[in-house]
């Protein structure tokens, strides 16, 4: 036989440290602490922005817009989790202070909410190009529902190209 009447008579005891226990409660609740993070930080608001000048419109013409005109596409992706409604889109022109506000996000005419989802995770805002210059722009700053800020410089390093557009541009308006 395998068991003996003396192992059934003693009963085996096993002591755990008050020590030990709190170790496995710090680091359990440190995993968990870096879990919550990082789920927030993956679920929070992201935004693409992306832009085209100089674009045509083919086929079917939306109302308010024309065939033979050019056009600045600017085209907004919502790559998080989260469902993000869009507000306006405006440009920031290097020799002004002032934005330019695109008329298309004022209108619910193309996209009725722009409400982007993960089912519907684009919309796209046209601008008539006749009266701007693209090499102008600095950056594309878009508004979310919430009153948010994204922006998109339009060159490498716009800092330096700020300087030398001001210092080639000096004088010319």
């Amino acid at each position: 036989m395998w068991i003996n009447k003396n192992m059934l008579n003693n009963p085996i005891n096993i002591q755990i440290s008050a020590s030990a226990v709190a170790w496995y409660g710090a680091i359990i609740a440190t995993a968990g602490a870096f879990v919550s993070i990082y789920n927030a930080w993956r679920d929070r608001s992201k935004i693409k922005i992306k832009y085209n000048a100089n674009n045509y419109i083919a086929g079917k013409v939306p109302a308010g817009y024309s065939l033979g005109k050019k056009y600045i596409i600017i085209s907004v992706y919502n790559i998080g989790r989260r469902p993000i409604k869009m507000g306006n889109i405006s440009l920031k022109l290097v020799d002004q202070n002032k934005f330019c506000l695109i008329s298309d996000s004022l209108m619910n005419s193309y996209n009725q909410n722009r409400v982007l989802t993960e089912e519907n995770p684009e919309t796209m805002y046209l601008l008539e190009a006749d009266g701007i210059d693209f090499c102008k722009v600095e950056y594309v700053l878009a508004y979310d529902g919430v009153g948010r800020k994204y922006k998109k410089y339009t060159h490498l390093l716009p800092t330096f190209w700020k300087i030398w557009f001001k210092l080639t541009h000096y004088g010319k308006k």
